[in-house]
């Protein structure tokens, strides 16, 4: 988690990645930092949550029907 390990994960991945790949991905791929903030582990909780949620459809109508997940 970037935000809260600031540069810890993403420069050695940095590094790693240039040492172990081809020579021409390497140079072409770009690993950013997301823009999310402080916020960034309570986006990616709720994400995680929103993802099995969308991932049934039969509780997305459940929730539409009873305004609860069951």
């Amino acid at each position: 988690m970037y935000c809260r390990t600031g540069n810890l994960i993403v420069d050695p991945l940095k590094r790693t990645m240039k040492k172990r790949a081809f020579s021409v991905p390497a140079k072409t791929v770009k690993i950013v930092t997301p823009g999310l903030g402080r916020n960034c582990t309570v986006i990616g909780a709720a994400m995680l949550a929103l993802k099995d949620i969308f991932k049934s459809p039969e509780v997305i109508s459940s929730y539409i029907k009873n305004k609860s997940l069951k």
